[in-house]
């Protein structure tokens, strides 16, 4: 069974913090990654198998991510996946491939309100 959602957050950026900061840190990969609590491990590969022909020039990553498989601590466990990492003008763009099918793509940006911001 597909399902396909779709959500946009919008927040503006603190006082002080200048637009090509917040860029800079979205196109540092490993503060990126290091914002997931739940990623317990990450190595840099090649492009997978599986990776799409306009993916294949992205920087890809491993990762292994910590997850509860019931409640109190119970079962858990580890997943490894894949992600690429797209740099953009304005920000970043991922595409998580998980086991079971699932794929998770995210796109963070920086815009801007005044005229002439994009």
């Amino acid at each position: 069974m597909s399902k396909r959602t779709v959500f946009t957050t919008i927040h503006p950026l603190p006082r002080g913090i200048p637009r090509a900061a917040a860029i800079a840190f979205l196109h540092d990969h490993d503060e990126m990654i290091g914002l997931n609590p739940l990623i317990v491990a990450r190595r840099p590969i090649p492009p997978p198998a599986h990776s799409a022909p306009d993916e294949r020039a992205c920087a890809w990553y491993r990762l292994t991510d910590r997850v509860a498989y019931l409640p109190a601590g119970l079962a858990a466990g580890t997943v490894d996946f894949t992600c690429s990492f797209h740099d953009l003008p304005a920000g970043l763009q991922t595409h998580s491939y998980a086991p079971l099918g699932v794929e998770i793509r995210g796109r963070w940006s920086v815009g801007g309100w005044l005229p002439g911001e994009a």
